[in-house]
């Protein structure tokens, strides 16, 4: 397990890395990286047999039938692609792309062989992440694969082929690229590198074309290719446009006749995600790590370990104020009711005294109904439990019967069986 820490130097003697005098070195061979692309437009073999093992395929084939298998040192970032290099199910993949580390014996022999049946191939980095920064492509805008072979053969200027879903262009050599470049793209801006960084440049008049800027960018010192126009400043004083270029002006402002130019680089601001370290040390060590407020020291304890605090979770909610207005009102409704039904009562003595005789009368009667369906609902059950009585007896004489005719039919069935078996003459007789 490699383990990645930071020592931070607390004492006065200095902690460094305890070093052996002779450090050993592991051997190691030349190498080159080279990644393989697979279109299935182009290939002749069976798409369906190569797509399920494309390896195994790819170094059974020419050129690498050609070189050691020991000169292929590894074999990774695998990928299943369309034509637009969208990442697919392997069913749907219209191009395989595969990244080598080989000996750098082996590379010739396999560049040589870049194009035949749909492979081509491409240097890069040790890592596989970039281009080889030796080489740089020079795009062909509008042309098939027949047209970049001829353009490619009829050059002067040693090239590769190279295809990028639907697009073709020439690689070739860094210190060759512009040469390439001027005699394919005169009508555009060369820039050297393959990593190239946006800018934004203005405002710039109205009229402003990419013909005049590379004119003003030339005067500047400065090799950006123009894209294209982004819109009006916040003044509407102008155009901003989007620039291409490998290198950083010579000045992040320059004054010009209709006004001042300004040139910002468009960075990609990522925040990245640091996970908070954990720190191996003794609590005193902790302890004096750790900032220390003068204010904390002067804070009152008791609004910490206060022993009468409400325990937490046990808060209880305040009542609003328009609730405990709306729960006066009731109480105030209920008492003045209660207050005039009370007055009422003393008028009305002699009529309640009738009302409660017919109220009793009432509740004889409904006592008398009651008891009278009680017993009606217990004649009822007691019916219906005698018919569910006399239904299970009817059951289990059906039951009883079917059993015994099937008993019978067996009985008899095997009867037969044995009068057929001592029919049947034994063997010898």
């Amino acid at each position: 397990m490699i383990v990645s820490i930071a020592v931070l130097q607390i004492g006065a003697q200095k902690v460094v890395r305890n070093l052996p005098t002779n450090c050993l070195e592991v051997p190691e061979v030349s190498h080159q990286v080279i990644r393989v692309q697979i279109y299935k437009d182009q290939c002749k073999a069976k798409w369906e047999e190569l797509i399920q093992k494309p390896v195994k395929h790819l170094l059974n084939m020419s050129p690498f039938t050609e070189v050691a298998s020991s000169a292929i040192l590894d074999v990774w970032d695998r990928q299943y692609m369309t034509a637009r290099m969208m990442k697919v199910p392997v069913q749907e993949a219209q191009l395989f792309m595969v990244n080598l580390r080989v000996e750098s014996e082996a590379v010739e022999t396999i560049l040589k062989a870049n194009g035949e049946d749909g492979r081509f191939y491409e240097l890069r980095r040790h890592d596989g992440r970039q281009p080889d920064e030796t080489q740089q492509v020079v795009w062909l805008p509008g042309k098939t694969f027949a047209e970049a072979q001829v353009i490619q053969r009829a050059s002067k200027i040693e090239t590769a082929l190279v295809r990028q879903g639907d697009r073709y262009g020439l690689r070739t050599d860094h210190n060759k690229a512009e040469e390439l470049h001027k005699l394919h793209r005169p009508d555009l801006v060369y820039i050297p590198g393959a990593d190239l960084k946006k800018y934004k440049v203005g405002p710039m008049p109205f009229g402003t074309t990419k013909q005049s800027l590379v004119h003003v960018f030339q005067k500047w010192d400065w090799c950006a290719r123009p894209v294209g126009p982004i819109g009006q400043t916040g003044d509407r004083s102008g155009i901003m446009w989007n620039v291409q270029a490998a290198t950083d002006p010579t000045h992040w402002v320059f004054q010009m006749a209709h006004g001042d130019v300004l040139v910002s680089p468009e960075e990609k601001v990522t925040t990245p995600i640091h996970a908070k370290p954990t720190i191996l040390a003794s609590s005193k060590t902790i302890h004096s790590l750790q900032s220390k407020s003068k204010d904390n020291a002067k804070e009152d304890p008791w609004l910490h370990d206060d022993p009468w605090k409400q325990p937490t979770g046990a808060a209880t909610r305040e009542i609003p104020v328009g609730q405990i207005a709306s729960i006066q009102a009731n109480v105030e409704k209920a008492v003045l009711a209660k207050m005039k039904t009370v007055g009422a009562d003393d008028d009305m003595n002699g009529s309640q005294d009738h009302r409660i005789e017919a109220l009793e009368q009432r509740l004889e009667r409904l006592s008398t109904q009651v008891s009278h369906q009680q017993q009606e609902q217990l004649q009822h059950n007691q019916q219906v439990q005698s018919q569910m009585m006399n239904l299970d007896h009817k059951i289990d004489q059906q039951q009883n019967a079917f059993q015994a005719v099937l008993d019978t039919k067996l009985e008899q069935q095997m009867a037969r069986i044995e009068q057929l078996f001592s029919k049947r003459p034994r063997m010898g007789e």
